[in-house]
């Protein structure tokens, strides 16, 4: 039986935490990290409880690694030696590698067996006839991963990134306006040596004569005079940052499924505005988790999402559509060639605020059945990504080793090397898990191996699922 806390595994969404019950504990609400879902118990696999760590000849003293029990072997293994070596910079990265996560200001060094894909993102990048980029593949395939790839490699492009996921707990993917404001609150504008955020990138368009820009798009040219004036205040720029929906000097940002016409807007303008007034090369956009709009209840919510995904493919391929084409109403004011909807309060503003937009988006998600997706998908390029190798895996171990002894001064000789790299991946095998689990359950193995040199690697790795 499942309780509150569990670690379990779901087919497509991978692990997650046990947060609550309902239904007569039918249904479980669980966390996986970005977003948490209410599923059926019967699709969830309850996780071990991880290790269990008895000091050598001890067990009254005993270490508690997440539950379990590792018994130390006769103390004639060989003794592991622990001198710190001042390395901040390694120290850095081996903190995030706890995580199962590789720093990003390390993402180039730490990325193995992926030349074909990561030489497909950069062109991709550089390819100014192609907007948007789909980068497909099962759970921990890498998919985050070469979106980080790719949000490094942007900036040494000279782009602006802004990073999202899609919450179905907000119905991020439902509601423009939403999906907007996370965007927004990561933003980040590399100008000369600095890097922005939102409101100094705003300033920095003022300060370089960009109020005139705007001049055609009905809720920033107003506010960019007033930021000229210092006459903004916190409530306004909450408003901008769609925090606020109302300002008595601005006007209405709606918070309707059917204002992607708005935010699409607004993004473009100022991707428009970081090309033309400061010299960038444009905005990227990059949306991980997509795959979760299969988790909304309703089906106009799952429509919802997929006119948001297929409005902002278009305008990161300046499809000319948006310029001539006539609004409808049908139920819901409509574009009568591209067919995406359009807001009852401001069916005017097209989704583009010029052409071109300078816009470029690239979605990572497990591959899905969603009909209206597939149509999608084959209008931009797809990167498929598989498994890794194992001698890419075996490369990455090795880079893992070295970095710790240069920080821990911990030296494995090649047969414990090649003992605990097999043993963590005959429990933790990349090609079912995903790979972030093989690189944590590594490096808090070389942890205990640093504290503890005379426990055994197969009742280490042995006991991690008892």
């Amino acid at each position: 039986m499942l309780n509150k806390g569990d670690s379990v595994m779901h087919p497509k969404y991978g692990p997650g935490i046990v947060l609550d019950f309902r239904n007569r504990r039918f249904d479980a609400r669980v966390s996986f990290g970005r977003y948490r879902l209410w599923l059926r118990v019967r699709e969830l696999q309850r996780l071990g409880k991880g290790i269990h760590l008895v000091g050598a000849g001890d067990s009254t003293n005993s270490q508690t690694i997440q539950g379990g029990t590792v018994r130390p072997l006769k103390p004639d293994r060989p003794t592991l030696s622990f001198s710190r070596k001042q390395s901040a910079d390694k120290m850095q990265i081996l903190e995030s590698l706890r995580t199962g996560l590789v720093p990003k200001s390390a993402i180039e060094d730490w990325t193995f067996g992926r030349d074909a894909e990561v030489a497909a993102v950069k062109n991709w990048l550089r390819d100014l006839s192609e907007g948007a980029l789909l980068i497909e593949g099962g759970y921990g395939m890498g998919k985050s991963h070469l979106l980080a790839f790719l949000e490094h490699s942007a900036r040494n492009e000279g782009y602006a990134v802004a990073f999202t996921g899609y919450d179905p707990s907000e119905a991020t993917a439902v509601f423009p306006k939403r999906f907007y404001r996370n965007l927004l609150s990561t933003l980040i504008v590399p100008v000369e040596d600095r890097l922005l955020g939102f409101r100094e990138f705003v300033h920095e368009l003022v300060d370089h004569d960009g109020v005139d820009f705007f001049r055609h798009q009905p809720y920033l040219h107003d506010f960019m005079k007033s930021v000229k004036s210092g006459t903004v205040d916190e409530a306004d720029w909450e408003w901008l940052e769609g925090r606020d929906t109302y300002s008595k000097q601005y006007g209405f940002l709606y918070d309707h499924r059917t204002a992607a016409n708005i935010y699409c807007n607004l993004l473009s303008a100022f991707s428009s505005a970081a090309v033309e007034v400061l010299g960038l090369q444009g905005l990227l956009i990059l949306v991980d988790e997509a795959e979760v709009i299969r988790a909304q209840r309703y089906q106009y919510q799952v429509e919802g999402a997929l006119n948001l995904m297929r409005g902002l493919s278009m305008v990161s391929n300046d499809d000319p559509v948006f310029l001539e084409e006539d609004i409808v109403r049908k139920g819901t004011y409509t574009g009568a060639q591209s067919g995406l909807m359009y807001s009852g309060f401001m069916p005017n503003m097209r989704y583009v605020y010029q052409i071109p937009t300078y816009i470029k988006i690239a979605y990572a998600l497990t591959p899905t059945e969603i009909s209206g997706f597939l149509k999608m998908r084959e209008q931009m390029p797809v990167i498929q990504l598989s498994p890794l190798k194992k001698k890419d895996v075996r490369a990455l171990f090795n880079q893992l080793v070295m970095t710790y002894r240069l920080v821990y001064d911990l030296s494995l000789d090649k047969k414990w090397q090649t003992n605990l790299f097999n043993e963590a991946v005959e429990v933790f095998d990349p090609k079912y898990q995903p790979l972030r689990v093989l690189i944590k359950a590594l490096v808090e193995a070389m942890d205990i191996l640093r504290f503890y040199p005379t426990v055994s690697l197969e009742e280490m790795f042995d006991s991690a699922y008892s």
